[in-house]
């Protein structure tokens, strides 16, 4: 029987939260930040997507043959945890400013991750997760 191997990478932002794994739009299983699952699926096509709360993946379509194994993994979006990050940083150093020396504007270093941020958030739901083929 082909087998589907998913490894989620480590990610600090992911640390509690569930992503589920579906083929077809039914659920295979759950898994956490760092693992790696194995899943029995039937030859033939498939469509794989990952799906965490709000945010999701697009498809990963395929097809696999008897006794064929395929590994993927899944990622946050590139430069995700760089850029929330810096967006927490940035946050920092603008409160130590603005209350120990009255340095105002910083904020507005933010506004670029805040705005790729609230795309995640809204019209780029299905684009946070990335399924790649190892």
């Amino acid at each position: 029987m082909p087998k589907l191997t998913v490894t989620l990478t480590r990610s600090w932002n992911r640390r509690t939260k569930k992503i589920g794994v579906f083929d077809n739009g039914q659920e295979l299983g759950v898994m956490y930040n760092g693992e790696t699952s194995e899943f029995d699926i039937p030859t033939g096509s498939h469509k794989i997507s990952v799906k965490s709360g709000w945010y999701g993946s697009k498809e990963l379509a395929f097809t696999i043959d008897e006794n064929e194994t395929k590994s993927l993994s899944v990622d946050i979006f590139k430069y995700g945890n760089l850029i929330i990050n810096s967006l927490s940083l940035v946050l920092i150093v603008h409160f130590i400013a603005v209350t120990f020396f009255s340095i105002r504007y910083l904020i507005w270093f933010n506004a670029p991750a805040f705005l790729i941020m609230g795309y995640f958030l809204t019209l780029g739901r299905n684009d946070y997760l990335v399924i790649k083929e190892k």
